[in-house]
């Protein structure tokens, strides 16, 4: 018995000894490209069985005995890596940063920022973001939650929503596609209808705020946003899912990715939209396609990316005054008073005056775009043979903008790589309105297609031929577009590198309006340049797909280079970066007057049949000239081409103060060139005088904290901008000529955009998560300016006064200058979790022009000083929006999950976009109030589900 004591005892201290020599392993495994942690990666001691994977945060624990030990960690799509450790009672917690097998591509080419060494302010949106928030929306609404973001989704259509960065809107904010930039050439407008399916295939999405850390020389005056699509570095996966919502609309979607076999990869993903959209008839469809097929060739990755999304949804193109909305609200929260003279505005009316229906309250879903038609015919026996009744929507929207890319990675050595990218973009595709004054609408507020279709038909069944006096329209906006982007980097140690490269593009875009729809008419006439119609030998006769109103080119050309040297070590890191780039513009118009010498001349056509088209023809001093005749000209038709430099001036620094704590600072200056709109004055060949380049100067300071806990980053910005464009030109009648327009020579507007930004997250015990943001803008004109009148050749109008305007203190409008959000999530278990985000935003000042801020005489003689007026201030509002998931196992590794979103849960009536003094408000007032301006509403509760099965 006491030897059976003594051994029990023995083995009892052996044991703990045993156990008192071993440590724990703590730490974090990451992807180096992104700075984001990776879920899942396998974590293994090294010569032993002992081993783990990383949790939902990234982190592992793994038991080891004191002393020397080395770490194995591997994640599929990465480059396994070995790390010493040395365990003890106090082993420090390891980071381990993982490579891609292909990190050159995603990181170089789309010019990916780094945790604690690219010293700019970014927030990452992951997959998982997009699949738990995004909730059958436009991709940036998701980007709501990132601060000094600001996105609506306007008049409520499929595709049509806007975002801004720090006041800036999205024709000064880069998107780029995996290293290519979409804006649009003419006008950097971007169309997200075009890229509704980026969701099924996106790796990561990155929000730059600022100048940010683009090498190339694009607009980015307030952000860029890099989108990335996965690639042959990601694990093999498939994905099926199906969306539905409360109000009828429904989204099918698959994707697939093969990961690598052998040394191919390949991506495949599609989606289908069909149904309605919230507001009234709002219908939509597209599909949206994609693939990207990848090989590696010895140091080489050749990749061919192909994606579309042909599409087409209805617009709610205008605003309205609030009080159509809901009169309660304009009067209770919008301080609108209404008087009983307002109900005549307030009216829609018939054009005879025969019917006066009430306008108020029509509620948010209202939509004047649209009506009932039934389209009957008259047969051989004179009989009305009728036909089934269609919604007909005189705004619709219809594109399909596929775009290719191939390219070429190749890693010459551990010093040298080399990036060469080709893109083709083709766009087709416009938008369709409803021309005619006054077409009479129905009891409830919608056109009355029937009415003019029963006009026009009647006119025929008496055997004769009616022009339409409405007629629907397309305006078209095709584009060809060719570009490549080269790049060359060097690396001549660990802490040094050095890059280069060209950015070329050629652009050619397509503008004219075309006949749509004739509404049961037979044809239009065309005004001849006297403006007089005319069914006879005047006439210009048009039938549905002949182009009338405009017809012009707008073509671009591009040539850029930039540069960047970067040093990093440890502790600290800069970087230095340049672009030059040459814009070149040229107008192509097809309609310009045809002249014989130097007298303008109009051609006819044949009036015995109109429908029978011959060789045009003009009689000048009793000769008989065709187009094409050699004294036949068109000397306005093409523009010289004009060009204009640009640069991009760069720096950037980051110190790490610790391993928790970083600070950064950045400057830039930045010369682009005009838009295309604004170079050509009046929507003619004529290039207005001393145009000059948009300026930019910026800086902004940061600084970062990073714990396990509690993460947090802090950064202010200050943004000069001198010779901003106006997205419209304002416009008068011209005095000498009642049918010209004249244009405001605005070309020197300044403006300065200055805040702060903080975001954080906080972790007080794995199971709870609670994000925050906050961003607070001063955004305010800093112009006073004396500007005339011009014409059409951007020369002064004689007899036009110049107007003196005032925007010195005016607060920047179009966007909320205060932005408060934050999240509360609970993860039950890793399967399971509930969401609630709370989002508000205020200090939102109407958009306006700079033409108001002016003195003016009104109708009754009083003089009204409007010089350094703000704009109507719409009411903050919050949001509250709900999400939940639950993701389970069907059988082997086929996974399914569940995600319900409520958005808008408490139904808030609220203002997404407003326009000051809008001309084309239901009020005659431009008093700078909410009677004055016309506003679009947000939407109010949905409800989203999302059914997935992954593999």
């Amino acid at each position: 018995m006491k030897k059976i004591l003594f051994s029990f005892i023995l083995l009892t201290i052996i044991v703990l000894q045993v156990n008192a020599q071993a440590g724990k392993i703590t730490g974090t495994v990451k992807d180096a490209s992104l700075g984001e942690t990776l879920i899942g990666a396998t974590v293994q001691l090294k010569g032993t069985t002992s081993g783990t994977v990383t949790d939902i945060d990234g982190n592992f624990v793994l038991d080891a005995p004191f002393g020397s030990a080395v770490l194995v960690i591997s994640y599929i799509g990465f480059t396994t890596t070995e790390v010493s450790v040395n365990v003890s009672r106090n082993t420090p917690r390891v980071i381990v940063s993982l490579k891609s097998v292909i990190l050159d591509e995603v990181v170089i080419v789309a010019d990916i920022a780094k945790a604690r060494e690219t010293p700019i302010a970014y927030s990452n949106i992951l997959p998982a973001k997009l699949e738990e928030e995004l909730a059958g929306r436009d991709i940036p609404m998701v980007l709501n939650t990132t601060p000094g973001v600001y996105a609506t989704q306007q008049g409520g259509g499929d595709g049509d929503a806007r975002i801004t960065i720090r006041g800036f809107n999205q024709r000064n904010i880069a998107i780029m596609l995996d290293g290519v930039p979409v804006n649009d050439m003419e006008n950097g407008w971007v169309y997200w209808s075009n890229w509704f399916g980026l969701d099924v295939i996106q790796r990561q999405m990155q929000v730059q705020r600022g100048l940010g850390a683009s090498r190339l020389g694009i607009p980015s005056v307030g952000g860029t946003i890099n989108i990335l699509t996965q690639g042959i570095d990601n694990k093999p996966m498939g994905t099926i899912k199906q969306e539905i919502t409360d109000f009828g609309y429904y989204r099918t979607s698959f994707g697939a990715s093969s990961g690598r076999i052998g040394d191919w990869g390949f991506t495949v993903a599609g989606s289908y939209k069909w149904g309605s959209g919230w507001f009234d008839a709002s219908e939509t469809k597209g599909f949206f396609y994609y693939l990207k097929a990848e090989r590696r060739i010895g140091n080489h990755i050749i990749s061919f990316t192909g994606y579309g999304a042909p599409q087409e949804h209805a617009q709610r193109s205008y605003k309205f005054s609030a009080g159509m909305i809901d009169s309660t609200y304009a009067a209770d929260v919008a301080g609108m008073e209404f008087t009983l003279a307002d109900t005549a505005y307030f009216t829609l009316r018939t054009p005879s005056g025969e019917g006066r229906y009430s306008s108020f309250n029509l509620g948010r879903k209202y939509n004047q775009h649209w009506g009932y038609l039934r389209r009957w015919t008259i047969d051989d026996n004179g009989y009305y043979v009728g036909a089934n009744e269609e919604k007909l929507n005189e705004k619709m929207n219809y594109y399909h903008k596929p775009q290719f890319n191939i390219k070429d990675t190749w890693r010459v050595n551990d010093k040298i790589f080399i990036s060469n990218l080709a893109y083709l973009s083709l766009g087709n595709g416009g938008g369709t309105g409803l021309k005619g004054s006054n077409p009479r609408q129905t009891p409830d507020g919608q056109i009355d297609f029937q009415f003019i279709y029963d006009n026009h038909r009647k006119f025929i069944g008496d055997g004769g031929l009616y022009q339409g006096t409405n007629h629907l329209y397309s305006s078209i906006n095709n584009h060809k577009w060719l570009g490549y982007l080269g790049h060359v980097e060097y690396e001549p140690n660990d802490s040094w590198n050095l890059s280069g490269g060209l950015d070329l593009r050629t652009y050619r875009g397509e503008h004219y309006r075309e006949l749509y729809d004739l509404i049961g008419g037979d044809m239009y006439i065309e005004p001849i340049l006297t403006g007089q119609y005319n069914n006879q030998d005047n006439s210009r006769l048009k039938k549905v797909g002949d182009k009338i109103y405009y017809n012009n080119d707008g073509l671009v050309r591009w040539y850029g280079t930039f540069m960047q040297a970067e040093y990093k070590n440890p502790i600290w890191s800069g970087f230095l970066s340049g672009s030059l780039s040459n814009t070149r513009y040229k107008r192509i118009d097809y309609f310009a007057p045809y002249m014989i010498g130097d007298e303008v001349i109009e051609f006819r056509q044949s009036a015995q049949d109109p429908f029978t088209w011959i060789s045009q023809r003009v009689m000048y001093e009793g000769q008989a000239f065709y187009i094409g005749h050699p004294d036949v000209t068109q000397p306005n038709k093409e523009s010289p081409w004009k060009s204009f430099l640009g640069y991009t001036l760069k720096a950037g620094f980051n110190y790490n103060l610790s391993e928790r704590v970083n600070i950064f600072i950045n400057a830039g200056n930045l010369s682009k060139a005009p838009r295309f709109r604004n170079v050509f004055a009046g929507n003619t060949n004529n290039v207005p005088k001393n145009l000059k380049n948009e300026v930019v100067y910026a800086v902004e300071l940061g600084s970062g904290y990073a714990s396990s806990k509690f993460s947090a980053n802090l950064n202010t910005y200050y943004t000069s901008w001198v010779n901003k464009p106006l997205d419209f030109t304002p416009s008068t009648q011209n005095p000498n000529n009642t049918e010209e327009r004249i244009y405001l020579n605005i070309t020197g507007v300044s403006a300065r955009h200055m805040g702060v930004e903080l975001d954080f997250i906080y972790k007080p015990i794995r199971s709870i998560e609670i994000q925050g943001i906050l961003s607070l803008g001063d955004w305010i004109y800093n112009t006073a300016d004396s500007v005339g009148y011009v014409d059409d050749a951007g020369l002064p109008v004689p007899n036009a006064s110049a107007i003196n305007y005032d925007a010195k203190g005016v607060y920047v409008g179009d966007a909320a200058q205060t932005q408060i959000g934050g999240s509360f999530r609970y993860n039950y278990n890793k399967d399971l979790y509930v969401q609630a985000r709370v989002t508000y935003f205020g200090r939102h000042y109407s958009n306006f022009e700079p033409s108001d801020l002016v003195v003016k005489t009104n109708n009754d003689g009083t003089i009204q000083d409007n010089r350094g007026r703000q704009s109507w201030l719409t009411p903050s509002y919050t949001l509250v929006d709900l999400s939940a998931g639950y993701t389970f196992k069907l059988s082997g590794k086929i996974k399914a999950s569940i995600v319900g979103n409520v958005l808008n849960l408490f139904d808030t009536l609220y203002i997404t976009d407003a326009q000051n003094n809008d001309q084309y408000g239901q009020l005659p007032d431009r008093n700078f109030d909410a009677r004055s301006a016309t506003v679009f509403m947000g939407m109010g509760r949905r409800y989203v589900l999302a059914m997935r099965v992954f593999f």
